[in-house]
């Protein structure tokens, strides 16, 4: 029924496009039921098309607002991450958004590092937070990835998420792409997850980290404070490293007071370190 649902909706918004405006979109009049990820698909798609001029009419507006209610956690992950990562013109998809209830902060996708690897110019980090309309939580966002692959990879990267646990409490976890995997949740209560990322068999392509998060009561009008932190190592001689790296916690992130993250690296790895942070005012 949810998908049926979704299908609907989708067909709706189609016709409208076809009925009002010069964007053509195909569609498969014969499907009754389409799979989350054709979704997902023809969501972005019918996104990326849409202007701001266009959303201004209450009937587009409407229907990319329901198109977006009915994308599933995963989905509207995956969703915004695609976004952050092919859109050229950030403040454009950022007006966008807000005006179908999706409010999202500004993101510094600048930053480059050197490594024994490669030359330059070759990685990246973004912080970032996303609040949809229909959902009671924030999601804090890390995006990551290398511009050139590693050539000497040391042990597992690490990506940290650290929100203030004095102003929301954890609510749930996500991650978008196939190298970036959970490591620690046992110190969420004090506002930080950690998450490996498998550099060493990892592309070039966009990883994305995501902390879900509930305000508490009576911080309305607060300022959601993140950071986000990634740890690279690499290896000095001219063999590939491998596994876990070593974490505890102790201390505490200069930017939210959640618990600190300290990592130990081996005697034959260097490492750099590399952070962001970013803030959303709470409604």
């Amino acid at each position: 029924m949810k998908k049926l649902k979704k299908t609907m909706i989708l067909l709706l918004s189609t016709m409208l496009f076809l009925m009002t405006s010069a964007s053509v979109f195909a569609v498969d009049n014969n499907v009754t039921e389409l799979s989350d990820d054709i979704y997902l698909q023809k969501t972005e798609k019918m996104f990326n098309k849409v202007s701001l001029e266009e959303l201004n009419n209450s009937s587009y507006k409407n229907q990319f607002t329901n198109m977006i209610k009915n994308l599933s956690n995963e989905q509207f992950d995956k969703f915004i991450s695609d976004l952050v990562n092919t859109e050229n013109d950030i403040s454009d998809f950022r007006e966008k958004l807000n005006m179908v209830g999706v409010e999202i902060t500004d993101i510094n996708r600048e930053g480059f590092i050197e490594t024994r690897g490669v030359t330059s110019n070759n990685a990246n980090l973004s912080a970032y937070i996303a609040k949809r309309g229909s959902d009671k939580f924030y999601r804090i966002y890390s995006y990551n990835s290398l511009k050139t692959k590693e050539t000497f990879p040391g042990s597992e990267d690490v990506i940290e998420i650290h929100f203030d646990p004095s102003i929301a409490t954890f609510y749930s976890y996500n991650v978008v792409g196939e190298y970036v995997n959970l490591k620690y949740q046992n110190q969420s209560g004090n506002g930080t997850l950690v998450f490996n990322y498998v550099d060493k068999e990892a592309d070039t392509s966009t990883q994305t980290c995501a902390v879900y998060v509930i305000p508490k009561a009576g911080t309305s009008g607060q300022s959601l404070k993140c950071s986000v932190g990634w740890t690279h190592t690499f290896t000095k001689l001219n063999v590939s490293g491998g596994g876990e790296a070593k974490v505890s916690f102790g201390g505490k992130d200069s930017t939210t007071g959640s618990i600190g993250v300290n990592i130990q690296i081996s005697g034959n790895e260097s490492s750099w370190h590399r952070s962001d942070i970013n803030s959303m005012k709470i409604a």
